[in-house]
């Protein structure tokens, strides 16, 4: 599968497109790939299997659109701002190295929390709403050294909120609590 950079739209000049159109343009990444359906019920908070984004065709850049700003109404925490999105670099060293078509990193590394990632973006909305319904604890779960508990960790300190993990030995003998990594991190932000 070929890889799509976050860049303007393929029917748009740099004349047409609107002043924010790299933040626009880059709504993409968020319903997965063009021509899927994508679910984003979760994002609404929804158990509605009715809730899907299609995008298909150059002419469903208006709908992207129309997602920007249904996901802009959603609460969040704001570790995502769609103010200053992390930026997409170009890498032609190692498409170069790799003999292949041109490569682009989407720099989710950038995002607040213990070292960013892309959970970072769940957590923005998921977060909001544990506050928000009242909790004053988060509880996940994941294999040993997963980014996604230390992310979730580093919410809870971020809330003053307490955090509990439970990290799952998916290969037996692989959890090792004197290990450093994310096990040093789960510590130092708190978790338990």
């Amino acid at each position: 599968r070929e890889l799509e950079p976050c860049l303007p739209h393929p029917t748009l000049t740099t004349a047409t497109m609107p002043p924010n159109a790299h933040e626009e343009t880059c709504v993409r990444e968020r319903v997965s790939s063009w021509g899927q359906q994508v679910d984003i019920s979760p994002l609404k908070g929804s158990t509605s299997t009715n809730t899907f984004a299609t995008v298909s065709t150059s002419e469903d850049f208006p709908a992207l659109l129309r997602l920007k700003d249904t996901l802009a109404a959603i609460p969040s925490r704001g570790y995502v701002s769609s103010k200053a999105p992390t930026p997409v670099e170009h890498m032609p060293r190692l498409a170069k190295l790799c003999g292949g078509p041109e490569l682009y990193v989407k720099r989710d590394d950038l995002l607040p929390l213990a070292g960013g990632g892309s959970k970072t973006r769940k957590l923005d909305y998921l977060v909001e709403e544990a506050i928000e319904s009242g909790a004053d604890v988060l509880v996940t779960s994941g294999a040993v050294q997963s980014n996604h508990c230390r992310l979730t960790a580093s919410a809870a300190a971020r809330e003053g909120m307490e955090c509990y993990i439970i990290l799952e030995e998916r290969i037996p003998g692989s959890y090792d609590p004197s290990a450093g990594g994310n096990n040093y991190a789960f510590s130092l932000l708190g978790a338990k």
